[in-house]
């Protein structure tokens, strides 16, 4: 580390760093800019013997697999959309219906009424459906025309758009946090309880082996593999949202799972 630090130009001083939280700290009032640490596990430090090693904290989450169902014809838009789009089709059957009494004069009975207006929001809805052959013939009905042709035209666009967005949609979705925003809400699993202190705020809270095990069970510092195996099942029992390490051991748990446990690796959440 000396010949590294006179090559390099900078300066090394030790000190006495007895936990995980206390370096973190020291990173973030910024009392040092970088921080070497040191193991003996030769097998388990690392799958190449790089002078450096860069670790990325990420998370594993669970997933479960969607299916498309007798509904999902309705899935590119909101319910209120559809909403919005059946009212402004019964507001065109009504203009148009104005527009023919204006035309041709009120009608003489109830029923003629009725069947009027049945007859014109009839068209409305084969307009917005680009079906429509009735013939308009005065000016106002070419106008509402116009401008119901525009919307159809618009709203169809805009559902084949969404539609061909769904229907290459991946069919797994996943559960846990995908953002900073949705990590910031979520209650993330660590192995080491002196983890905890390292995601602070990010988290709205965290478990461990060390502080949140059964009564009576313990689990030992080199005993990374239960540590693992117990965050794992925190998450899939729903006692946190993701388990957050680095990602190279995630990457390798993510391998050993993903055949028989809903597990998704690398989700877009980076510390």
């Amino acid at each position: 580390m000396d010949l590294l630090a006179a090559e390099m130009d900078f300066q090394i001083q030790d000190v006495v760093v007895p936990s995980t939280s206390d370096w973190a700290e020291l990173l973030r009032n910024g009392t040092c800019d970088v921080i070497f640490e040191f193991s003996t596990e030769e097998d388990g430090v690392s799958m190449a013997r790089t002078p450096f090693v860069s670790y990325t904290f990420t998370g594993l989450t669970r997933k479960t697999n969607t299916r498309s169902g007798a509904w999902s014809i309705f899935d590119p838009f909101h319910w209120r959309l559809w909403l919005a789009v059946a009212a402004t089709v019964v507001v065109g059957g009504v203009v148009a219906f104005a527009i023919a009494v204006a035309a041709d004069g009120a009608p003489r009975t109830l029923s003629a009424g009725v069947e009027s207006a049945a007859t014109q929001l009839y068209h409305a809805t084969a307009l917005l459906l680009a079906g429509d052959d009735f013939e308009w013939l005065r000016g106002p009905g070419r106008a509402f025309r116009l401008g119901f042709l525009f919307f159809a035209l618009v709203t169809s666009a805009t559902y084949t758009a969404n539609l061909a967005a769904f229907l290459t949609r991946p069919n797994v979705k996943v559960l846990g946090p995908q953002t900073m925003d949705d990590l910031a809400t979520s209650v993330a699993c660590v192995e080491y309880g002196s983890l905890v202190a390292m995601l602070g705020s990010l988290v709205a809270g965290t478990i461990s082996p060390d502080t949140h095990a059964a009564d009576g069970v313990a689990y030992g510092y080199d005993e990374l593999g239960a540590r693992t195996a117990w965050c794992v099942d925190a998450v899939l029992g729903g006692a946190a949202d993701i388990f957050i390490s680095n990602d190279v051991g995630l990457h390798l748990v993510g391998l050993d799972l993903c055949a028989n446990q809903p597990l998704v690796w690398d989700v877009p959440t980076k510390l």
